[in-house]
């Protein structure tokens, strides 16, 4: 089976100038003998040409995109930041038929319910955006109603319907890639250490479905509100799990709770060197990857190449660096731009079984949600390597 490749070429600075060269011929004259003038010839009917109709050219119709993402307010950098990836993309497919309409969904329900009628009154017929799943909720009907797709940056499996394609990274995914391969190498002793949110849940929720598939036995399960990290409260906890003697330890979060939970592990000996870590998409960042006490441990996310030359593209261009998000507005215009040259935008054209190739791997939308190919990675001396390449086709 075939994937659809979008292709990221190199950002390149400059110009590249053609010179067309005029070549005149010049020749010599030299004077003829005069001869007499031929007789006048005799008058003729001319019959005129029938008139050819005139062909009226059309112009290439252009299909406008709108992009919905927060340009004003607490989340504009954020905003910004996929605006500048979402012409770049444009730029990289050249696509002088695809106009992308940005309007500014301020980060709120209200704003992105008013951002989805500017596009739709500009002729979009497609949005993508926004970006959080309240923002979503408050534009699902608008876009039903008028059967536009949304290609929607929310990880919220719930926003999916007939017209809402869920594009985000799905933690569900992410962790039951994980557990899989752990499982895979003889790790089926896992312990739990989650944070009590509804990110928490859904991580649970995968483990649960994967301990009545039989692939994992769940042997302490424990969650932590952000206030218990360096207390007592956490040090039981650990405590529990320590004494359950798991083969893997599942500590999804990332960031700031991932560096304040790692000194309580180690002292309990609960690192790579004795019980395999296991982690999340959470973890896809090279800030984490330089906390102590991650070496060896394990996550799954797509495969880093192409986003790491997105990444370096992305920073000559802009002079900063993009959010983890970003090449997700790159493969939502691109993706954009290969349908338009077929006109066609359908939920059907959307969920071919075969799926794309983007920067961030393969995907594909099934049942308006986005699955993905995922790599496993390992954690290395503040970088990663990859342990299982993810599959290249569905």
């Amino acid at each position: 089976m075939l994937i659809r490749k979008f292709s990221l070429n190199a950002l390149r600075w400059g110009a590249v100038m053609s010179l067309a060269l005029a070549i005149v011929s010049c020749g010599t004259t030299s004077e003829k003998p005069v001869l007499p003038a031929p007789p006048p010839p005799k008058p003729s009917v001319v019959k005129p040409l029938p008139t050819k109709p005139v062909i009226k050219q059309e112009m290439p119709q252009t299909t406008k995109v709108g992009f919905v993402v927060p340009l004003s307010g607490s989340h504009a950098e954020l905003g910004r930041a996929l605006q500048q990836s979402a012409q770049v993309a444009l730029f990289d497919m050249k696509k002088d038929g695809v106009e992308l309409v940005f309007a500014d969904s301020q980060g709120t329900a209200e704003g992105a319910h008013k951002a989805a009628q500017e596009v739709i009154r500009k002729g979009a017929q497609m949005i993508i955006g926004p970006v959080f799943a309240e923002e979503v909720q408050a534009v699902k009907a608008l876009v039903s109603a008028r059967k536009i797709p949304l290609l929607a940056f929310t990880t919220d499996k719930s926003m999916a319907d007939d017209n809402v394609f869920v594009l985000g990274f799905s933690p569900q995914e992410q962790i039951e890639r994980v557990l899989k391969y752990a499982a895979f190498q003889g790790l089926i002793r896992v312990a739990l250490l989650i944070p009590s949110n509804p990110y928490g849940k859904l991580v649970e929720e995968a483990t649960n479905h994967l301990e009545q598939q039989g692939l994992i036995t769940i042997v302490a399960r424990e969650s932590y509100a952000s206030q218990d990290i360096g207390t007592p409260a956490l040090t039981s906890k650990i405590e529990k799990i320590q004494a359950a003697t798991p083969q893997a330890l599942l500590v999804p979060e990332g960031g700031k709770s991932l560096m304040g939970l790692l000194p309580y592990l180690e002292s309990y000996a609960l690192t790579s060197q004795s019980v395999q870590l296991l982690g999340s998409g959470q973890w896809d960042s090279s800030d984490v990857w330089k906390i102590q006490g991650l070496q060896g441990a394990w996550f799954a996310s797509p495969a880093p190449q192409l986003r790491q030359e997105f990444e370096e593209h992305y920073k000559s261009a802009f002079i900063s660096q993009s959010p983890r998000i970003a090449p997700l507005a790159y493969d939502a215009v691109a993706l954009a731009a290969v349908l338009s040259t077929r006109g066609n935008f359908s939920p059907q054209a959307l969920e071919v079984k075969q799926g794309f190739s983007g920067i961030d791997g393969i995907f594909r939308f099934k049942d308006h949600i986005a699955e993905r190919g995922l790599s496993i990675l390992e954690v290395r001396e503040a970088q990663v390597v990859v342990r299982e390449n993810a599959p290249d086709r569905f």
